[in-house]
């Protein structure tokens, strides 16, 4: 039993130190801190830009995508928009088409066979002409600010990438869209966090971050790999900064969709996971850039081995008679028994009691990621996946 209790504690510490001691350090020490990292040093920065987008079937949102593009503060004529279409088979390229006649900075190209939007990037990205990359997805809608407040931070010559802020549109909270924006709500904060403290924030938002070009690297083909962390994570490893800019928003509209929700999560976790053996080296540092890793995102992938072994343990610990041990257990099973409840019978109904869609989030999201190691372990042989529905 001894051996049980040590590694049921360690794993419970691990959970918890994740998802609230963490959190708590950062907010306690960017506190303190004098000179932030993510403070830019000069506001009048404007840049020439090229803005890439990789669209497969977009027709729903790629004309409001670009009209935010177009309409917004940023002069126009430093812009450059490469837009790959993978494969479209809607009404994507006429769309395309009929905007780049009419902007000349909209360059379109046509694949006529399916890429995946990493070797779209790989692709793309040396095509650029300009130093400062936004790469943005096509249903990322922007704010006439959003460009501003993204390139103005590499005014400073450490900074490497810089992320966005996301908004979640939703039509109502009866499915996983409440827990999901509060969700990325706490994810947005600890990056800000990581990056004002050290330059060190775990990787961006995919559907729209900057980048210097000359900080890319390509993305592996061969396996489903989460592109995002992987650019970012290779520009941390060269020692520049990555910070999070609270003020260039955008906006996306929220799956509320709990399947739908599932399956993205799932891709999501596999691909991230293949990032921790990729840059596992970086563990073994021993400064802000492994303490951020460790904490925000290797433990995180960890989390769901950390909830089965306190479930399981606490469960064999109960036996001993032990009242904590009773206690642990019971809420480990209620909590399930309730995630159940309101997968199988409230959410069915199109009803929602908030506390019981916020537990149901928190398994949904282990449980993605538990799925994302076995597919790993499986071996993943595409890095093509299918784009969320748009609505």
């Amino acid at each position: 039993m001894l051996a049980i209790k040590i590694i049921f504690w360690i794993s419970a510490i691990l959970l918890i130190y994740n998802y609230l001691l963490y959190p708590l350090i950062l907010f306690c020490i960017n506190s303190l801190i004098k000179k932030p990292k993510c403070i830019a040093p000069d506001k009048d920065f404007s840049p020439n830009i090229s803005i890439i987008i990789a669209a497969h079937n977009e027709e729903l949102v790629i004309a409001d995508k670009l009209s935010s593009i177009i309409e917004g503060d940023y002069p126009l004529d430093k812009i450059e928009i490469l837009i790959g279409s993978d494969n479209s088979t809607d009404n994507t390229n006429a769309i395309l088409r009929e905007w780049s006649e009419k902007y000349n900075i909209i360059k379109p190209y046509y694949f006529t066979e399916r890429q995946g939007k990493i070797a779209i990037l790989n692709k793309l990205i040396p095509k650029a002409s300009n130093e400062i990359i936004i790469l943005t997805d096509a249903n990322i809608i922007f704010t006439p600010q959003t460009i501003k407040e993204l390139v103005i931070h590499f005014s400073n010559p450490k900074i490497g990438f810089v992320d966005s802020k996301i908004i979640n549109i939703k039509d109502n909270i009866d499915g996983i869209s409440l827990p999901e924006q509060q969700y990325i709500s706490l994810e947005s904060k600890i990056k800000q966090y990581e990056g004002c403290i050290w330059g060190k924030s775990m990787g961006s938002f995919g559907g729209c971050y900057a980048i210097r070009k000359k900080l890319f690297f390509p993305i592996p083909e061969d396996r489903l790999i989460m592109d995002d962390l992987y650019i970012c994570m290779n520009i941390l490893k060269n020692k520049y900064w990555g910070i999070f800019a609270s003020q260039a928003i955008v906006y996306e509209k929220t799956s509320i969709e709990m399947e739908i929700e599932y399956k993205r999560k799932i891709r999501i976790a596999t691909g991230a996971i293949q990032n921790l053996f990729i840059f596992s080296s970086l563990l073994f540092k021993f400064n802000s850039l492994s303490f951020c890793f460790f904490s925000h995102k290797v433990l995180r992938w960890l989390g769901p081995f950390f909830l089965i072994i306190i479930i399981v343990f606490s469960i064999i610990l109960a036996t001993t008679g032990q009242w904590l041990y009773i206690l642990i257990a019971c809420i480990s099973i209620l909590s399930i028994l309730v995630a159940l409840i309101d997968r199988y019978i409230i959410y069915p109904r199109k009803k929602i009691v908030k506390i019981f869609r916020f537990i149901t989030h928190f398994y949904l999201a282990n449980l993605a990621t538990l799925t994302g190691w076995i597919k790993l372990i499986k071996g993943t042989k595409s890095s093509i996946w299918t784009p969320t529905p748009r609505s």
